[in-house]
């Protein structure tokens, strides 16, 4: 039989109570990286969409050199066709220069329109990258921001743990060693609460009523008292 007293439920009580703001600490503290890694990987993916689009205008520029680098082909083949007229000496020859010149223009035109699609496609691109870049920016410093409040809360809950913990440290000092290892292993057997109340013969940690003689045992606070169903250390409450 381990013997308790009611100061004694109440230090455990308040031990619960810095057990439960601990695990909130500590899950905070858990969750902040993620945080920062799910706001790095979306401007990651931002940036990809970015660079994306930053190929495409740039194939989209090649593709338009090319095209006018053809025009300028078809223009100086033209020309030099234009120079041979002068000296022809068949009907057959100079109709068959008129000919390649009236195809060179036709290919021309066609180069040029796709050309103008082109050039376009390529504002378009440029106008909706510029977009992008200052939302890009925009995100960048909002996130920055949201980090480095995670980051400051972050801190302050550091610091108020190691309060909680200095808190956990002098009263488990003042309290009997028996105690407190019933306690710890109440609180590992039931991944939660280590002590529960018990109002009207019911166990609030797991709702079951407690026997009739062990209710009566509580309200008299003399020795440590476990539900039978959940294992919670368990005390009257008046």
């Amino acid at each position: 039989m381990v013997s308790i007293t009611r100061e004694q439920i109440n230090a455990l009580i308040e031990l619960q109570s810095i057990d439960v703001e601990s695990l909130k600490i500590k899950s905070f503290l858990k969750s902040i990286q993620p945080k920062v890694d799910a706001f790095d990987e979306r401007i990651k993916q931002v940036e990809q969409a970015i660079s994306l689009k930053e190929s495409i205008i740039a194939e989209l520029k090649q593709e338009y050199r090319s095209r006018e680098v053809d025009v300028q082909d078809n223009q100086n083949r033209m020309r030099k066709n234009n120079e041979k007229l002068v000296s022809v000496k068949t009907n057959k020859e100079y109709h068959a220069i008129l000919k390649e010149n009236e195809g060179l223009h036709k290919k021309n035109s066609i180069i040029e329109d796709d050309i103008l699609q082109k050039l376009d496609v390529l504002e378009k691109e440029e106008n909706a990258i510029l977009q992008d870049k200052s939302e890009l920016s925009k995100l960048k410093n909002e996130t920055a921001q949201e980090i480095a409040a995670l980051k400051e809360k972050g801190e302050a809950e550091k610091e108020k743990l190691q309060s909680l913990l200095a808190a956990w440290e002098e009263i488990e000092k003042n309290m009997d060693p028996e105690v407190i290892k019933r306690f710890k292993i109440a609180r590992e057997q039931t991944k939660s609460s280590a002590i529960s109340a018990v109002k009207n013969e019911i166990c609030q940690g797991c709702h079951m009523n407690i026997p009739p003689q062990m209710y009566n045992e509580l309200q008299r606070f003399e020795k440590l008292e476990f539900c039978p169903r959940c294992y919670r250390i368990i005390y009257w409450a008046e």
